[in-house]
């Protein structure tokens, strides 16, 4: 319910523990009996892309079942872990924008939560079988038992898969039901309703398949680096390699390639031939990823050298992200 918070529940992964703890702290803050502050609680289910252009900055959570589905050979039919009647509640992120504006400007707001749904949640095997359909693919041989799903996420190794795709692995295992009374209650009359996912899975699927044919084509382009010439640009390639591997919740291989593109920078034989500001950029990339796994020396020495690069290059962009590091 939206005005539960400690019940006595487990949680499944440290997001959903974080973002409780995070809770605690806002409600002790709007609860005060002196200045309390004017808060309220937005709680989104799975966000997905915008449901007019498909368009997200980063594939996980329900995104982890797309991809497996279009990386996969097109006449493999894979098992899906999970359960096939398990409601799989997910918003796209435009409704969920137009509903915190709505909700933030409303009077009635402060010292509320508000879950933000969709209030007739597909079951997953009609979720497969639209993102099959939409992707050219057939649909999926069948659903791994609870048992077998939950199994395979205590496997060794399995700490190696970024966090949000495991927790929609465990959300695919156990049903939820949502109370969204007090979200009804504000956005009535506002004309701002989830949409039904059957209107725009096509949207998610193409963007998702944009994504692949990306990553494929900066891959051939790599093949291609026998001049000096040719090898110096593969250090952008490179880090545009990480940047769709970052936006995929793949750290550690983003990481990867941002070094191999600070490795090409490095070489004698390009210097002089990549601008300044993109040594920065690696690097300040590179420290993100550090910070992520708490090497915060390593860091904040990364951080450094790409202020330093950006500040000599007059590339903002980077400075202030790197600022904001």
């Amino acid at each position: 319910r939206e005005n539960e918070l400690d019940c006595g529940q487990r949680f499944r992964n440290p997001i959903e523990e974080t973002l409780a703890q995070a809770e605690r702290i806002y409600r002790r803050a709007m609860a005060r009996t002196k200045d309390p502050l004017p808060i309220a609680v937005l709680r989104p289910t799975m966000v997905v892309g915008d449901s007019a252009t498909g368009e997200v900055d980063r594939l996980d959570g329900p995104y982890l079942l797309i991809l497996l589905m279009l990386t996969a050979p097109p006449d493999l039919a894979l098992p899906v872990p999970g359960r096939a009647d398990v409601p799989l509640n997910v918003v796209p992120i435009d409704f969920v924008a137009r509903a915190a504006i709505a909700i933030g400007r409303d009077p009635r707001a402060p010292g509320k939560t508000f879950h933000l749904v969709d209030p007739t949640p597909l079951p997953a095997r009609r979720l497969v079988e639209l993102v099959a359909r939409a992707g050219g693919r057939r649909a999926p041989s069948g659903f791994l038992p609870a048992n077998i799903a939950r199994a395979i996420l205590r496997a060794p190794g399995i700490e190696r898969i970024p966090t949000r795709p495991r927790a929609f692995l465990e959300a695919m295992a156990v049903p939820v039901a949502y109370d969204h009374a007090n979200a009804d209650e504000l956005l009535q009359n506002t004309g701002i309703a989830c949409p039904p996912l059957e209107s725009y899975i096509d949207r998610l699927v193409t963007h998702v398949q944009r994504w692949l044919e990306a990553r494929a084509s900066y891959m051939k382009s790599l093949e291609n680096t026998r001049t000096r010439t040719s090898h110096a640009q593969s250090a952008v390639v490179f880090g545009a390699l990480a940047d769709l591997d970052a936006r995929q919740g793949r750290l550690r291989d983003a990481y990867a390639h941002w070094r191999k593109a600070l490795t090409v920078i490095q070489e004698p034989e390009t210097w002089g031939m990549l601008p300044l500001p993109l040594s920065g950029w690696v690097h300040i990339r590179i420290g993100e990823a550090l910070y992520e796994w708490n090497e915060l020396g390593k860091a904040k020495d990364h951080l450094a050298d790409g202020l330093k690069r950006a500040e000599v290059g007059g590339e903002m962009a980077c400075f202030v992200i790197a600022e904001v590091d």
